[in-house]
């Protein structure tokens, strides 16, 4: 086994997010016990993360790329000081089943390559000395994952592996949750909406789901605080509630901006929210999200159709569809690569974007947010539907999880709930569009695009 050193953190801070893309080890092919304390894997690659499981040339589906099972392990070392804090490992991107091991013990098994998914270490991490933590990563054809149709007939690739960002995260045991572990329809984390939105004031109404994992009940207090990309304060507001033990709260909060500065692709101003929670006087929990004021709507004129609408003004909607591979790394792209992509479609004339057919990554989105871009967002799917209730099921999980990870970004303008030019039947769509307006409610609501023949391929 590797010795490693005690990763450097800050036990006085109450939230820290710390880098884990560094110092993995790959094997490409299945073996016995890799998840293992005392397996040798000396003679493995050292990897760093994003990684695909084979540097691939850059081409458009056949399946002409691996196709197998990967495995990767990390060594880590962590203080005691972190004992009583909540720990979690958040993957960005594992392309596309996994299965997740610490210490040898299995922990979660997570099925799709699109979405983030965390994984609760504090009860099972070691302090003091070295931990192990193991994944074993295939992308073999799964026709109960969407997208579900083999790589051989596909337009796009599955490259497999831990493809984007690592981190663990460690708070207090009161903390502001996070949307796709929370698992709330319409919940979890932070749910920001703008009721009313005008050059002259602009109304915030801003949801936050607040879980008390501690062994007593707790008054919490949750202060909001709106500044500008000067970091002043624009507005405040402030709330507190009792949480029982093992509990839960959502706060609902509101804030009026005067003479607001309006999201735009040509200005894309940005505020940040910031989430303070504490009990007893003592800061639990701090959470920064970026947002922009805007309105957007799609209307009509004497029964016709008239356009999109953003901010109260027409806008005519340039656009592209963007896949996410690259030469030689596939999917594996950087977080500077992906805003490369960004910067590269504004200076084509472009002011929207298509993610084109699956979930774009958070880097990707970050850019679009700061250097304004628009972006339809779409659920994994292409020309393939399995009446199978599990893909069913996962089909309408990642509808969900889409929303919940991306409905308080300005740049996502619509929600593409349809799996891309694929035979679904009529109940699915209405089912498919019934759970998006479910995860945004009331004026929390973006339009939903569902087609069953969007673009033609």
């Amino acid at each position: 086994m590797i010795q490693t050193k005690l990763l450097a953190v800050n036990p006085k801070q109450s939230r820290q997010k710390l880098n884990f893309n560094s110092n993995w080890a790959f094997h490409s092919g299945d073996v016995n016990h890799g998840e293992a304390i005392g397996f040798n894997d000396r003679f493995w690659e050292a990897i760093t993360i994003p990684h695909v499981m084979r540097l691939e040339k850059k081409h458009n589906g056949g399946g002409a790329i691996y196709q197998g099972v990967g495995w990767y392990r990390r060594y880590f070392k962590l203080p005691e000081s972190l004992q009583d804090k909540r720990l979690t490992i958040h993957f960005e991107g594992v392309q596309m089943n996994c299965e997740v091991y610490l210490n040898g013990t299995k922990l979660t098994s997570h099925y799709g390559g699109y979405m983030g998914f965390s994984v609760d270490i504090s009860q099972q991490v070691k302090f003091g000395q070295d931990n192990v933590l193991a994944l074993k990563v295939t992308n073999v054809d799964d026709p109960l994952t969407p997208p579900g149709k083999p790589m051989q007939k596909l337009d796009f690739n599955y490259y497999g592996g831990i493809y984007r960002n690592v981190s663990l995260l460690a708070t207090e045991k009161i903390y502001v949750s996070d949307a796709l572990e929370a698992n709330k329809v319409a919940g979890g984390g932070l749910l920001i909406n703008y009721t009313q939105v005008d050059k002259q004031q602009a109304t915030l109404h801003v949801q936050s789901h607040i879980v008390n994992g501690s062994d007593k009940i707790a008054t919490v207090k949750l202060l909001s605080i709106l500044k500008d990309k000067n970091h002043q304060e624009v507005a405040r507001v402030t709330v507190q509630n009792k949480i029982n033990a093992h509990g839960e709260y959502t706060f609902q909060q509101e804030m009026k901006i005067s003479n607001p500065k309006l999201w735009h692709p040509e200005h894309p101003y940005l505020y940040h929210l910031e989430s303070l929670v504490y009990q007893s006087g003592i800061l639990t929990d701090r959470v920064v999200t970026n947002t922009g004021i805007r309105s957007i709507a799609f209307k009509s004129a004497t029964g016709k159709a008239d356009g999109f609408y953003l901010n109260g003004e027409k806008l005519y909607l340039r656009g592209a569809n963007r896949h996410q591979a690259y030469q030689y790394v596939g999917d594996a792209a950087s977080d500077g690569m992906q805003r490369r992509d960004v910067k590269l479609l504004k200076a084509g004339g472009f002011n929207s974007v298509r993610a084109a057919h699956y979930p774009a990554s958070p880097a990707f989105l970050d850019a679009c947010d700061e250097l304004g871009l628009l972006v339809i967002q779409c659920q994994p799917g292409w020309q393939f539907y399995n009446r199978d209730p599990v893909f069913v099921n996962r089909s309408f999980q990642d509808i969900r999880e889409i929303v919940r990870r991306d409905r308080n970004r300005p740049s996502v303008f619509l929600w593409e709930t349809s799996l891309n030019e694929s035979p679904t039947p009529a109940s699915w769509m209405k089912d498919a569009v019934a759970i998006a307006h479910q995860e945004m409610p009331g004026n929390a609501r973006k339009p939903i695009l569902h087609c069953r023949r969007y673009e033609q391929s």
